[in-house]
């Protein structure tokens, strides 16, 4: 009994997860941040998420002691499978609005991303260097537009 109370005073892991759909951006954004945005980035697809988990591969270590203390300040890792087949990684602190059913136009970027849950824990056993993926990544909320944009952003991405 004593452990289930100890228990419901350790504070959640991870960042709150509640659907939220994209939102439209305002033709200002539509002028200027996203067709820098979408020409610079290496792919563009609708899709519907079919898949989300957390993925520690890319996290940094953080202990009981640390969360009881809010001390884990680093992101959360979530790797998503698209109805495509395409994995898509993105990380986020606070709440995170993505989920399973949701369709939308994700535009990606591909990033060069450290193991860091590996790296940590070799750290004190080994002077080799930290192994780094090639990863398709979201990293921006107007990474993730309403599905209905999909032929507005092709149309910027073509130019």
């Amino acid at each position: 009994m004593a452990l289930v109370l100890l228990a419901a005073c350790i504070p959640t892991l991870g960042p709150s997860l509640r659907p939220i759909e994209p939102v439209e951006p305002t033709e200002l954004q539509w002028a200027r941040a996203l067709p820098q945005m979408i020409a610079a980035a290496d792919g563009v697809t609708v899709s519907t998420i079919v898949k989300l988990e957390q993925d520690w591969t890319y996290d940094s270590h953080c202990g009981i002691i640390a969360a009881i203390l809010h001390r884990c300040d680093s992101p959360a890792t979530y790797q998503i499978t698209l109805s495509n087949g395409l994995r898509l990684w993105t990380w986020t602190q606070g709440d995170f609005g993505l989920h399973t059913g949701e369709r939308a136009t994700f535009v990606w970027t591909y990033q060069y991303v450290t193991r860091r849950f590996e790296c940590e824990e070799r750290a004190g056993m080994s002077s080799q260097g930290c192994l780094t993926d090639k990863l398709a990544t979201i990293t921006d909320d107007l990474d993730v537009l309403p599905a209905e944009d999909f032929a507005r952003v092709a149309s910027l991405k073509l130019r």
